[in-house]
């Protein structure tokens, strides 16, 4: 894959004047609540919650899930979070792709099937 350099070095160089912005403004932001609490002002909070809570289920479990590969794809992230290097967890990666495969198959035949998808 050819890539500008120009256009690389140009969206680097964006990147990293934005992560400097962002340091900036937390740095203003943590004093002035620092100096809002000190004055025994109330800090104000974010407008809100992002955070999903703990219970709710992730959108890509759910949709692995769905595949029929939710163990293969669980023991991959085990494998990844024991070794932290994806080359010692190849034997769960290559099952995880062939059920993924196998689930992709079955998919297509399904879709040809009822006729929602052209094979020209």
């Amino acid at each position: 894959m050819w890539i500008n350099c120009d256009i690389l070095s140009f969206f680097l160089r964006k990147q990293y004047e934005l992560a400097n912005a962002l340091t900036h403004l937390m740095v203003i932001t943590s004093t002035h609540n620092l100096h809002l609490k000190n004055r025994g002002m109330a800090v104000p909070t974010p407008p809100h919650n992002r955070l999903r809570p703990e219970d709710e289920d992730d959108p890509v479990d759910r949709m692995v899930n769905r595949t029929g590969c939710g163990d293969q794809h669980y023991a991959v992230q085990d494998c990844m979070a024991k070794h932290q290097d994806w080359r010692k967890c190849q034997p769960q990666v290559l099952s995880f792709k062939e059920c993924m495969a196998a689930y992709q198959k079955a998919r297509k035949g399904q879709l040809l099937n009822k006729g929602l998808i052209d094979t020209s």
